[in-house]
């Protein structure tokens, strides 16, 4: 959850800076600008939705992790134990 909301404040300050940024070129009739301007703003989203997954991704891992450690198991004997029942169907 601490992920969403510091993804969600990341992308609320670029929009206001680059909203800001391309209200002015408009204003100044600098359309070039706005357009590297409106591309800057969608790669910056797509950079800070990215990082969010990735970060989403390595809290889910480290959650599967803790429980494999807590039922003292790991990743192959969870493999060995998939395998053995697809063997067995």
């Amino acid at each position: 959850m601490l992920t969403f909301w510091r993804y969600q404040n990341q992308r609320d300050e670029a929009y206001a800076l680059f909203q800001s940024l391309h209200q002015t070129a408009l204003a100044e009739k600098d359309c070039d600008r706005a357009i590297l301007l409106k591309a800057g703003h969608k790669a910056m989203q797509e950079k800070l939705f990215s990082g969010f997954i990735r970060a989403e991704f390595i809290i889910n891992w480290l959650q599967v992790d803790s429980d494999l450690r807590q039922e003292q198991l790991t990743y192959p004997d969870i493999y060995e134990q998939c395998m053995n029942k697809l063997r067995k169907e």
